[in-house]
C-alpha cells in the first residue's frame, strides 16, 4: 500500500467532484471542504468521538449503499492507516516466516471488507476501534493459520530428489498445460487456504505461462523474493495433495503409493 499515491489519489479531480457529491449528500462533511481536511480530523482530533462516529456512518453507509468502494476504498486505506501500521506491526511479530506484502494486502483486504459488511448498528459508537477490532481479529486468524501451512510445507524441504513428484496439473511435461484446468487447479487451494491469491498469480503466470521471473521482478532483490516465495507455495500446495493422499488412503485401507495424486486432484477438480 503506497499512502503517497494514496493520497496523490483523493487530491485528483476525478475523486474531488465524487467528494464534493458527498458533501451535498452528507452535511456532517460540510465543515470539511478537501478530503484531506477531513483526514486530518481524523488523525489529530481524537476527542471528537460523536462527530467522528456520525462521519464514519455516513461513509460507511455510502460504501454498502451506492457500491462506491472503488473511490472510498482509497479514502479508507489513507483514513485507517495508522490502524492499519498498528495491526501490521503485531501481525510481523507473530509471522515472522510471512510474506510483509502478503500481510499488508490481507489486512488491506479484511479492512474494506469489515467496512463492507459491518452491520450499521455496530458502529453508532467507537466506529473506527470496532472496525479495527474485527480486522485485528480476523488477522490474528490468518497469520496463525498461515504460520501453521509453512510449517508443515518445511517437511518438504529435506525431500531427496529421486522422492520428487511433479505437481499435476502445472508441472506436467508430457503435455500442454490447459490453462482454464490450471486456473481452476490453483484456485482450490487458495480456497483451502493452502496459498494466497497473490502465489497462485505468481505460479500461475510464472510457472504455467512461462514468463521469465527475473522479467517480472526487474532487478536481484525482488527476484530472489518472489522466487523463495513461488518455492513455497508450490511446495505448500504439494504437501497439501500428499496430506489428502495419506487421509484417502487411511479411509480405503490401502498403502498411500495405492492412491494418485492423479485422483486427488480430481476431487479438487470437482
Amino acid at each position: 500500500m503506497e499512502l503517497k499515491r494514496l493520497r496523490e489519489e483523493l487530491s485528483s479531480p476525478s475523486f474531488r467532484g465524487f467528494y464534493r457529491e458527498l458533501r451535498r449528500r452528507h452535511e456532517v462533511l460540510l465543515p470539511f471542504p478537501h478530503p484531506l481536511d477531513l483526514i486530518a480530523f481524523f488523525h489529530t482530533d481524537a476527542s471528537a468521538y460523536e462527530a467522528r462516529d456520525a462521519i464514519l456512518g455516513a461513509l460507511v453507509g455510502q460504501y454498502q449503499a451506492h457500491r462506491s468502494g472503488h473511490r472510498l476504498g482509497a479514502f479508507f486505506l489513507v483514513l485507517f492507516h495508522p490502524g492499519i501500521v498498528r495491526v501490521y506491526a503485531t501481525a510481523r511479530r507473530k509471522g515472522l516466516g510471512l510474506d510483509p506484502d502478503d500481510i499488508l494486502n490481507q489486512i488491506c483486504v479484511y479492512l474494506l471488507d469489515t467496512i463492507q459488511t459491518i452491520p450499521p448498528e455496530e458502529i453508532s459508537t467507537k466506529a473506527a476501534s470496532r472496525i479495527l477490532g474485527r480486522v485485528k481479529n480476523r488477522m490474528r486468524a490468518w497469520v496463525t493459520e498461515r504460520v501453521r501451512e509453512i510449517s508443515k510445507s518445511r517437511d518438504y524441504a529435506g525431500l531427496e530428489e529421486k522422492a520428487y513428484e511433479p505437481l499435476p496439473v502445472i508441472e506436467d511435461e508430457k503435455a500442454p498445460v490447459d490453462m482454464e484446468e490450471a486456473a481452476r487447479f490453483l484456485k482450490s487451494f487458495v480456497r483451502a487456504g493452502v496459498i494466497t491469491e497473490t502465489d497462485m498469480l505468481l505460479v500461475l503466470g510464472t510457472t504455467v505461462m512461462n514468463r521469465s521471473l527475473k522479467d517480472t521482478a526487474g532487478d536481484a532483490r525482488t527476484y530472489q523474493r518472489l522466487k523463495k516465495r513461488r518455492q513455497r507455495a508450490v511446495a505448500a500446495m504439494r504437501q497439501y495433495l500428499q496430506a489428502r493422499r495419506r487421509v484417502r488412503a487411511r479411509r480405503e485401507g490401502v498403502p498411500e503409493d495405492d492412491i494418485q495424486l492423479a485422483d486427488i486432484v480430481r476431487e479438487l477438480l470437482e
